[in-house]
């Protein structure tokens, strides 16, 4: 009877712990294709690209420089800066560059979700444009990213997010799959959600929202709810600087927390969803918040069957070299730490959100 339950806990762990990254693109592969925007109307004419910075000073002068090529290629184009409280030289660079950029400073540290609501509260913009301080895009593919706003079904648009750097490895295989996940998403309607790197969404869209909840994640789905379309556009490729490994733990903690508490927000309204985005928000967003949880209660089964079947001290010694192949940055267990270190950090996040608990201050994290 306990062999039997420790079985039942293993798979059912390992199907939900894997499901959302290899079963759920199979079928998402299955579902009705709907037809790509289609030009129906006026592109939006009034448009604003803006961005928070902290402490931004080594990556923005290079910001800056893609900004003042996308300001010769869009004229028209409003150019927002939120200097959340910066105490390097982000302030000097942002007032040195006041005739590309209109930016507010805060003496104090208010928070990213405050600051890019205060500088959307001052533009009349249609088409809001939002991106990271340290991204790096093609001056051009901003018309690319808002050209679907012609459909007027089309609420919200993402971009292509490609981590680079030294610490790209898993991220980059990470994010290779995320992006495959959303094109499939987008070609059956709609993908859950847009990234914060870069993306665009209606300003009539754009909600108030709680500072706690995650300011990409939640605005994005304000668009689903309101019954437009959520879509990627592949073609617009940003990159950013991946994240080291000593920060993925703290980093998939704070995301995770900020995405809980905005699924707090909105839960109560998720029924509006038709059937089939329901089904994608399950898949792609709830059961990897408790990523975590499969992984610990599945590999808690395994040992406790390696147990019964006497090979305990084989699994021990198993997991003792997978921990210290980790620890010594071997290839074959840092990988796979770094993964676990991912799935961990979300639900610890999920369950810090449940208790209450916010997400750390909004700092930028160094590659």
């Amino acid at each position: 009877m306990l062999v039997s339950a420790l079985w039942t806990v293993l798979g059912v762990s390992a199907l939900l712990l894997v499901y959302p990254f290899a079963i759920y693109p199979l079928l998402l592969r299955l579902l009705r294709a709907e037809a790509p925007p289609q030009a129906r109307g006026p592109l939006p004419r009034r448009v604003a690209l803006v961005f928070a910075a902290r402490d931004e000073a080594a990556d923005l002068p290079r910001t800056l420089r893609i900004l003042s090529m996308v300001r010769m290629h869009w004229p028209d184009l409003q150019i927002l800066a939120w200097n959340d409280g910066s105490r390097d030289g982000t302030g000097r660079l942002l007032r040195g560059a006041r005739s590309l950029v209109r930016a507010r400073h805060a003496v104090h540290p208010v928070g990213k979700a405050e600051g890019l609501r205060r500088l959307i509260d001052e533009t009349d913009a249609e088409i809001l444009v939002l991106m990271d301080a340290n991204t790096r895009f093609r001056p051009e593919a901003l018309r690319t990213l808002v050209a679907p706003f012609a459909d007027p079904s089309v609420g919200a648009v993402g971009a292509r997010l490609v981590p680079c750097g030294a610490a790209a490895g898993v991220g980059r295989a990470y994010w290779a799959l995320e992006e495959r996940i959303k094109r499939l998403e987008t070609r059956s309607g709609s993908t859950i959600g847009c990234d914060g790197a870069l993306w665009a969404i209606r300003a009539e869209l754009y909600p108030r929202f709680g500072a706690a909840a995650a300011d990409d994640f939640r605005p994005s789905m304000e668009a689903l709810l309101a019954g437009r379309r959520v879509i990627s556009v592949p073609q617009v490729e940003v990159r950013e600087a991946a994240v080291p490994d000593r920060h993925g733990f703290a980093r998939a903690a704070r995301i995770a927390c900020g995405a809980w508490h905005a699924h707090r927000q909105i839960r109560a309204r998720l029924h509006r969803l038709s059937p089939r985005d329901r089904f994608k928000y399950v898949s792609h967003k709830l059961l990897r918040w408790f990523s975590g949880l499969w992984l610990l209660t599945g590999g808690a089964a395994a040992l406790a069957l390696a147990g019964l079947y006497g090979h305990g001290a084989a699994a021990a010694v198993l997991l003792g070299a997978g921990l210290a192949g980790a620890a010594l940055g071997l290839p074959g267990p840092a990988t796979a730490w770094r993964i676990c270190q991912g799935f961990l950090g979300t639900t610890w996040g999920v369950l810090r959100a449940m208790r209450g608990g916010t997400r750390v201050r909004w700092t930028p994290v160094r590659a």
